[in-house]
């Protein structure tokens, strides 16, 4: 270890010399507290020992120096030879920088065990050093980590935006709304409206159980199942490439359908609500499945008064052989279906009461003459009030159509 010596004695200076190199470490001198500071900005010591009394710079002065203009990267420990034996003179020692103090004329072993104590200051002073680096290093890592994460999640969640419907049917006899807000960056909830022929429209909703990635790709996957309107992987139609016409699958076929497909996957975990309806724009009727999920509510034009109809069990995976009831409204003229899902229904407000049927139907009675667009932002804004500043705990999603022209 290196050691800057400032003596203006030279016998002191050469016993210090023959000591400290006889310890094992490297012995530089300086006869003042000026030149040592000047061999102190070229070359790194980890241990000072200085007298008080010198000229052109005195051993305070070469102190106050090292604490406040110091250029080296470590902790420099400084030991005080000194004749003084005056407390006030330790104090102001102490507090200009110094460490500790040896009375002249020193004690060899005493100037030793002083010095080893140094040491193990300064061998305390690296380790925790290098520890900070290893902990600096290992959160940079992690830093990195994460933010390698959150680049896969936004870009996870923007695969899974992709597949909501951005661009809407467009026809004459319906028109169609939608709102989707996820409670974390990646969503468990899906929809979409799907035209399947010149005479039909598909619509669905879908809430994977749980949250998180492994809930977003069974969402995604199901989107990406669903999307598929020709070829031999289709679901909601049949009929190959050279069919001169494809055969819709009815709702409950579908649900068969998806619940094998559930079924044989490898995670015993996975499993989704799922509602499934196909409108008729010539008659308006529309033909559902309900696998778990709440039902459509229907508003009539004629009295503004909204109506559940019937949901069925089970969701889609819990059951490999489970059948599925479908159900039929028919709509009439300006009559509106709104599908949401449990987020909605169960949001929790401060005092822990769930929004429920009951505050959802009164929701889109009072909202139900506003064009269709706007009575579901007003909905999801009277959802989002009663919760207030809460957690969003579960993903929030609205699918809506209004049946027949808009005058």
């Amino acid at each position: 270890m290196n050691v800057l010596i400032a003596d203006d004695d030279p016998v002191t200076r050469l016993l210090l010399h023959a000591y400290v190199k006889d310890w094992g470490h490297t012995p530089t001198m300086a006869t003042d507290g000026l030149e040592a500071w000047e061999l102190f900005q070229e070359e790194s010591f980890p241990i000072v020992v200085t007298d008080w009394q010198m000229p052109r710079m005195d051993g305070m002065g070469l102190v106050s120096r090292i604490r406040g203009e110091s250029p080296s990267p470590g902790y420099v420990y400084i030991l005080v030879l000194t004749s003084r034996s005056d407390k006030q003179d330790i104090v102001e020692g102490i507090e200009t920088g110094a460490d500790d103090f040896v009375c002249k004329p020193f004690d060899r072993n005493e100037l030793r065990a002083r010095m080893r104590a140094g040491e193990r200051i300064l061998a305390l002073e690296q380790e925790l050093a290098e520890k900070n680096r290893h902990l600096e290093d290992a959160n940079a890592r992690i830093l990195a980590a994460n933010q390698r994460m959150t680049d896969d999640l936004e870009a996870a969640a923007r695969i899974q935006r992709a597949f909501l419907p951005h661009c809407l049917p467009t026809c004459a006899e319906a028109s169609f709304s939608w709102h989707f807000s996820p409670c974390d960056e990646l969503a468990g909830d899906m929809l979409s409206v799907l035209r399947l022929d010149s005479r039909h429209v598909a619509l669905y909703v879908a809430d994977v159980c749980g949250h998180g990635v492994a809930a977003a790709l069974l969402s995604v996957s199901l989107a990406r199942a669903l999307s598929r309107l020709s070829g031999p992987d289709a679901i909601l139609v049949e009929g190959g490439a050279q069919a001169p016409t494809l055969d819709i699958v009815p709702p409950a076929g579908v649900a068969a359908h998806l619940n094998t497909w559930i079924a044989g996957a490898e995670s015993e975990l996975e499993y989704f609500t799922f509602l499934y309806g196909i409108l008729n724009l010539e008659t308006g009727r529309f033909v559902y499945v309900s696998a778990g999920h709440p039902g459509p509510i229907h508003v009539p034009f004629a009295s503004g008064s909204a109506t559940f109809p019937a949901a069925s069990p089970p969701a889609i995976g819990l059951f490999p052989e489970s059948g599925f009831l479908e159900h039929a409204i028919t709509l009439g003229r300006g009559d509106r279906l709104y599908m949401v899902t449990d987020g909605a229904i169960e949001a929790i407000n401060s005092s822990g009461q769930e929004f429920g049927q009951e505050r959802i139907r009164g929701a889109l009675e009072k909202h139900s003459r506003l064009p269709l667009e706007e009575s579901v932002g007003e909905f999801v804004t009277e959802v989002a009030r009663w919760r207030g500043g809460g957690r969003q705990a579960d993903d929030v999603s609205v699918l809506a159509l209004r049946f027949g022209p808009v005058s």
